[in-house]
């Protein structure tokens, strides 16, 4: 059966079906014989496939298991109640490489939804899989996407297209600098009351934008491979994760500045915003990527730059507001 609407994401179009599949009814020693004397013919024989008359996928089992098996045995004897790992012709490439990692397994069998065995995704295929999914998730989180073949694209592409893939996040970078910039200007007077602050900007933005970098990471990670991944128990956890990493960090922040510095003023402002911007970053990593997940958009291609610009904008308005009220309170 052909399927031509199978696209180059999917384990139709990868699959091989110069495999060894033998009769569920056959034995040990007609396998052996039929593996060696077709060896060359076949292009991986990491596992067997047994079918049965009508080709649908009864089993799997290794090299290893058929050799080491008493040659009578029946086939059926040795692949009885053991669950068969199998992805469709339309299965998205990431999910095959999925499903080889969990599974701790060198191919995927691809079948019909009748069980027909179609043929498998190849070990080396899973690592150009991998490979490639890799190198899409690095540049995405660059703000590079958009190519239809990551991996391959990006090396051959010319300096105008690298260009047009790149200049559109960095002027947005540019936009969220002046805005910064903005900010920092409103709140001049606090500013020109404690020079001292101007100097901490950088320590409360990398804070905070680091913690949301590696809050994001996870949380993308976690989504794909948990089948079983639940929003609110996600973010139950963050809060715990939250109070375990912004108390220690802010009171070291504390500590340093009131000893190197000695400004009461400065060093409440820098724990507090370090507090409040740790718990902020974490939540729009987590809730961001998970509701552009909602309407099917990949939450890599958000992109690491506008991650940063936000983090930073939200750090800088705490950090400030802070200041300012402090000000007001203690003066």
């Amino acid at each position: 059966m052909e399927h031509n609407d199978i696209s180059l994401r999917q384990a139709g179009r990868l699959l091989t079906d110069k495999i060894p599949t033998v009769n569920e009814r056959e034995t040990i020693a007609e396998a052996e014989a039929f593996i060696i004397k077709n060896s060359k013919e076949l292009e991986t024989i990491n596992y067997i496939y047994a079918i049965n008359e009508k080709k649908e996928l009864k089993g799997v089992l290794s090299i290893r298991e058929l050799f080491q098996s008493p040659k009578s045995t029946k086939i059926a004897e040795v692949i009885k109640r053991r669950d068969v790992i199998s992805v469709r012709p339309h299965t998205d490439k990431s999910r095959v490489a999925l499903l080889a990692f969990e599974n701790n397994l060198k191919e995927i069998p691809v079948t019909e939804a009748d069980g027909k065995l179609l043929g498998v995704v190849t070990y080396n295929k899973i690592l150009e899989i991998l490979n490639e999914e890799h190198v899409e998730q690095v540049l995405k989180a660059a703000g590079i996407n958009k190519f239809e073949k990551q991996a391959e694209s990006i090396i051959g592409a010319s300096s105008l297209t690298i260009i047009k893939k790149r200049l559109p996040w960095l002027i947005l970078g540019i936009a969220g600098s002046t805005l910064a910039a903005g900010i920092i200007n409103y709140f001049e007077g606090s500013l020109e009351k404690i020079i001292l602050l101007a100097l901490f900007i950088p320590a409360v933005t990398y804070i905070s934008g680091a913690v949301g970098n590696q809050s994001e990471t996870i949380f993308i990670r976690t989504i794909a491979l948990d089948r079983n991944f639940n929003i609110l128990k996600y973010l139950k956890r963050e809060l715990l994760v939250w109070l375990g990493m912004s108390i220690p960090l802010s009171i070291v922040i504390f500590t340093i500045s009131i000893l190197l510095w000695h400004t009461l003023i400065v060093s409440l402002t820098l724990a507090i915003t370090v507090f409040i911007s740790i718990l902020v970053s974490m939540m729009i990593a987590v809730i961001q990527p998970w509701l552009f997940a909602k309407i099917k958009i990949d939450p890599a291609v958000i992109g690491g730059p506008l991650d940063t610009i936000v983090s930073d904008l939200i750090s800088i308005i705490v950090y400030f507001s802070t200041a300012t009220f402090l000000l007001n309170f203690l003066q």
